[in-house]
């Protein structure tokens, strides 16, 4: 005979999948092209080829870089990023959109 189904079992149920969730989730987020093991070329074709890409600059350090404005909200401005790669100190790969001209 089964055990019966009580809101307190569900809500450990729940909480289980959820937390399963999230570290899976996490551990994706890290997994994502790293710019201190690509090489320059790699990283502006990664840009260039998607038209936009999240790119992993650091431990927990995310940024977006876009090809060109089409990938920016309308109201947005273009800056170009310069990023270390594993062969390059200095690697443009592309923009960020940013909310202020001057950025």
């Amino acid at each position: 005979m089964k055990p019966p189904v009580t809101a307190s079992r569900c809500a450990k149920t729940l909480t289980l999948a959820l937390g399963t969730t999230l570290l899976a989730t996490m551990a994706l987020a890290q997994e994502g092209p790293n710019l201190r093991t690509m090489q320059c070329a790699e990283a502006k074709a990664l840009v260039q080829s998607k038209g936009s890409a999240i790119l992993n600059s650091g431990p927990n350090i995310f940024n977006r870089y876009v090809k060109d404005s089409a990938f920016c909200a309308e109201d947005m401005y273009l800056t170009p990023a310069w990023v270390r790669t594993q062969n390059s100190r200095s690697c443009f790969v592309g923009y960020t959109c940013s909310d202020n001209r001057d950025d």
